[in-house]
């Protein structure tokens, strides 16, 4: 089946062809469907579209709604998703994990890429019933720990799974093609943004993002060494619904273009220091961080001290630097979205000098 770009292309005849090719249609047909754009001004580097769909015969089990993701039709974004791979990475993430990654997801109706062409679908469940995590007011207290528990249930589920290992589409930090791909591109991003945006950075963040590049891979490589497991890689709460399951809480992790695998810890970097204002990610890491070791070792982790956890997470922070470096130089900062990165997540990189990141850096 050939691929849509837009939503005016996922036809009445295209969208049966596909939910029957993901055994979600039998006899019936898509008799109409109508899109509205969604998620605008949340930093997504796709087009999210929710669409309404109406059959004519046996439509039983099909989807009322659904959620399609495509590109997001901005130049720079798209090149950058197509040359790390990002969105064919989502796809086979649905195709072959999905509902058997351990934690809630969507339900995949149908997903498709071409990693030569940059093209991509994915159609999702429409999660429109559930909360969405709100990205500009931040985290509650009682939402941060469900957040934490789920990310050490997915941590403790692919915690240095040999399965883990044989998906080669999942990057390595401490794979030597990939890091030395990935230095280049931060190299490249961070001699764009020091230049247009580098007086924003906090006190002694600007110079430890400057060391950085020089020695990335040997920052990183730890990262990818064992203890491994499977992150989500872009845990902030505009990626996370919460719902009522059967009386309990629960969170639905959306947009896995950025999954890897890696040290648990980073997840837990990347969430914090997106999700919560400086002063508040101080007053409440130490206690959010103990609360994910204690729910790892309620699972069966017993060989992963408090120690190694607050050490993984010193060096995770890196790893939000790389990506935040990256989408500030490709992403659109005229959007909404795109400025966010500059009124919010710049300023939160504090967190790497108040570890003393630095010193983690050879001279």
């Amino acid at each position: 089946m050939r691929i849509p770009r837009t939503t005016d292309e996922i036809t009445p005849e295209w969208l049966t062809d596909a939910l029957r090719a993901g055994g979600r249609l039998g006899d019936g047909r898509v008799d109409s469907v109508e899109f509205e754009r969604i998620g605008v001004g949340l930093g997504f580097a796709s087009l999210v579209a929710r669409g309404s769909v109406e059959y004519t015969g046996d439509s039983a089990g099909a989807p009322q709604t659904l959620v399609a993701k495509l590109p997001s039709g901005h130049a720079e974004t798209d090149a950058l998703v197509t040359r790390m791979g990002l969105a064919d990475r989502e796809v086979r993430f649905f195709r072959e994990l999905g509902a058997d990654v351990g934690v809630p997801v969507p339900e995949s109706y149908y997903a498709d890429s071409d990693l030569k062409t940059g093209d991509f679908v994915l159609l999702l469940e429409d999660l429109s019933g559930a909360r969405l995590g709100d990205q500009v007011n931040g985290c509650s207290p009682g939402d941060a720990e469900l957040v934490v528990r789920n990310l050490a249930r997915l941590h403790a589920r692919w915690w240095d799974s040999d399965r883990l290992r044989r998906m080669d589409w999942l990057p390595n930090p401490a794979e030597p093609d990939a890091s030395r791909r990935m230095r280049e591109t931060y190299r490249s991003a961070w001699d764009r943004v020091s230049v247009t945006f580098g007086s924003a950075y906090p006190d002694g963040v600007y110079e430890i993002a400057d060391r950085f590049s020089a020695c990335y891979e040997e920052i990183m490589r730890p990262l990818g060494e064992s203890p491994i497991t499977l992150i989500h890689g872009d845990c902030r709460l505009g990626n996370l619904f919460f719902r009522d399951n059967g009386g309990d809480a629960e969170v639905v992790s959306i947009d896995w273009q950025l999954a890897s695998f890696s040290r648990g810890a980073t997840d837990l970097a990347y969430f914090f220091l997106i999700s919560f204002p400086v002063e508040e990610r101080r007053e409440r890491e130490v206690s959010l961080l103990r609360l994910y070791h204690a729910t790892l070792t309620e699972i069966g982790i017993s060989d992963y001290s408090y120690g190694q956890l607050s050490a993984d997470y010193r060096r995770g922070m890196f790893r939000f630097l790389n990506i935040s470096v990256v989408a500030t130089a490709n992403l659109d900062l005229d959007s909404e979205g795109g400025r966010v990165i500059l009124d919010a997540v710049i300023p939160r990189l504090a967190g790497l000098a108040d570890w003393d990141c630095g010193a983690l850096i050879p001279d």
